[in-house]
């Protein structure tokens, strides 16, 4: 049975964890990472902050942009591997996102954190060709499926403050004509993030 997302404890074994799940699934088996791209921030906030959602993003030819994300949602402390795959009834806009990041165009694309239920959010935007390893986008790959690996989820209060702090990784998982790399866009330091890119913060 598909749900919305699901953990993967050993994310070095995706192939064989894959394999036995959904033994029809041959794309999800023999998946190799294809990019990688990291988001560290943190903030505070005069409103609740309950959770956060982590979204990829990406507009449509209208300008609309589409996430992969929509499905979960997470709480202090809760860390670990989880796969978003494009069948997930709950995922409503993972096929549009898909066709953005592999139409051959060189178009913006957003990691952003939303802080629920209604504390805004952080984010990141840059061209894709910053991201992925084959430019302009992942034209001619195949997207098996988005795994988000948070390392780091802190969401508390402290002087009448809502405080939050996260560090994550959205990876691309799939086939492509290229040689597969590791990563695309590192993070290692929340200085390099900044110098990279525009990082913009809403909310209250």
């Amino acid at each position: 049975m598909l749900i919305s997302s699901r953990e993967s404890p050993m994310p070095r074994l995706i192939p064989i964890v894959a394999l036995l799940l959904f033994p029809g699934n041959h794309a999800a088996a023999d998946a190799v990472m294809l990019a990688e791209w990291g988001l560290i921030t943190s903030g505070t906030r005069q409103v609740p902050i309950i959770q956060a959602r982590f979204l990829i993003k990406a507009p449509n030819s209208s300008g609309t942009l589409c996430s992969v994300g929509l499905s979960r949602a997470f709480s202090d402390g809760e860390v670990g591997t989880y796969d978003f795959f494009p069948d997930d009834v709950l995922e409503t806009q993972f096929e549009c996102f898909l066709e953005n990041v592999s139409d051959g165009v060189d178009d913006t694309i957003g990691n952003w954190v939303h802080l629920l239920p209604n504390a805004g959010g952080n984010g990141i935007g840059t061209a894709e060709s910053n991201v992925f390893p084959t430019e302009p986008d992942l034209m001619g790959s195949e997207i098996a499926f988005m795994r988000l690996v948070i390392d780091s989820l802190s969401i508390g209060q402290t002087h009448g403050f809502y405080e939050y702090s996260q560090r994550a990784r959205w990876q691309f998982w799939g086939s492509s004509p290229a040689t597969s790399v590791e990563t695309g866009v590192e993070s290692s330091s929340w200085g390099q993030i900044r110098s990279m890119y525009r990082l913009a913060d809403t909310g209250p």
